[in-house]
């Protein structure tokens, strides 16, 4: 009798987030007897250390191989972002810059993908590359891992995912010359979600639940302590008109409404999102312990000897994962400022867990918290004011 042939699943991560999801999947999917191929794809001057992060955190022994690719493309930093909206000039010059990059990562990933071609499935991220890469390796299915909630706002009109700038751009020339680099974009008919927020999409993909079952695997062999940890959301560092001052203040004031003794508390700040000195400013005025180590919160989670009793942040994908992974094992607080429902991408946040039965959020609200970005009380009641952090701070100088 001939041997069976093993399948080949291929899995494409470009942070550790991502790998982090795709270890769930790879759980979910894979059989004995597959071989499992894991892609790499970061740029090469990307900030914050991404290569070594990556590095720290993939398990090695979970693979029978793995391939690093460094690319040109996707490079562009936030402040540059800021600086293309402002000048359509720097934004041409950023779109032609990306289209030759985009060229030459493309001519690399062709001849990755000839040596590895084709797989039974393939699980990936969603920058255009990966995308490439994932329709190269011709599988007869796409899985896109996404666990964030703005997967809610790349549906297209018609009801499949959208990722890409160069896909949904308004400029028939950016979409031509998208074209032209000759990057693929696999079938969309053909490709399913996987993520934990598979029950309040809507969209004619197929759908796959994440529900975190290798964290869940990990994290019911072991016992709930007394600790607490609360998962930064950098505010200040998202919208320079909130001071750090006022951030911290806001910590302090939810730290004795839930009164939680100084010594337990673990405070995780945000990869790349905070600096040296702030994470010390902080860790003097709340007189807690650091846990700066730079892979996914879940991760940090996981591997403590024993599971925090609760886990904080005032709004953030990873109370939601958590609270998944957990099965509700730990408490799941959002300490939801009020300023926070004048932002239609956080209040929208909001409102989906809410009113999702399998989530076990428990929001509070402290009626007397010192104001962050000084909005008035009385209009919270009505729609929010904002879509995001960029119109405040739009409004701001406007008024200024």
């Amino acid at each position: 009798m001939a041997k069976k042939e093993s399948r080949r699943l291929a899995y494409i991560a470009k942070d550790t987030k991502t790998y982090m999801n795709i270890e769930e999947g790879r759980f979910k999917y894979s059989k004995k007897g597959d071989t499992n191929i894991l892609f790499i794809i970061i740029p090469r001057n990307i900030r914050g250390n991404l290569r070594e992060r990556m590095e720290e955190t993939v398990k090695k022994d979970k693979w029978d191989e793995i391939i690093w690719v460094e690319t040109r493309s996707n490079t562009v930093s936030e402040r540059e972002e800021k600086r293309k909206k402002k000048s359509e000039l720097y934004s041409f010059y950023w779109d032609v810059r990306e289209y030759f990059y985009n060229y030459l990562d493309r001519r690399k990933l062709d001849s990755i993908a000839a040596k590895y071609s084709p797989c039974e499935l393939v699980f990936s991220a969603h920058k255009n590359t990966q995308e490439h890469l994932a329709a190269k390796l011709h599988p007869k299915e796409l899985i896109m891992v996404d666990s964030g909630h703005r997967i809610f706002k790349r549906m297209n009109d018609s009801g499949y995912i959208n990722y890409s700038r160069w896909h949904i751009s308004k400029s028939r020339f950016t979409r031509y010359m998208f074209w032209g680099t000759g990057l693929k974009v696999f079938d969309r008919s053909k490709t399913t979600l996987f993520t934990v927020y598979a029950d309040e999409i809507e969209t004619n993909h197929k759908v796959v639940k994440n529900n975190f079952d290798y964290q869940s695997h990990l994290l019911n062999s072991k016992e709930i302590g007394d600790e607490v940890v609360w998962i930064s959301t950098p505010i200040y560092a998202m919208t320079p008109g909130v001071r750090l001052e006022d951030y911290v203040k806001y910590i302090q004031t939810y730290i004795r409404e839930l009164e939680i003794d100084h010594t337990k508390l673990i405070y995780i700040p945000h990869p790349g999102k905070q600096t040296d000195e702030e994470i010390a400013y902080i860790q003097k005025n709340l007189n807690c312990r650091i846990d700066d180590r730079d892979i996914p919160v879940e991760f940090k989670i996981a591997n403590y000897e024993k599971l925090p009793e609760i886990c904080i942040s005032p709004f953030s994908s990873a109370l939601v994962n958590i609270n998944v992974a957990s099965n509700g094992r730990i408490r799941i607080v959002s300490a939801w400022h009020y300023e926070l429902s004048s932002f239609e991408i956080w209040n929208n946040w909001k409102i989906d867990v809410e009113k999702n039965p399998n989530l076990d959020v428990e929001f509070v609200e402290i009626g007397d918290c010192n104001p962050m970005f000084y909005l008035e009380k009385k209009g919270q009641s009505q729609m929010p004011s904002y879509k995001n952090f960029s119109d405040w701070e739009s409004s701001r100088s406007e008024s200024k």
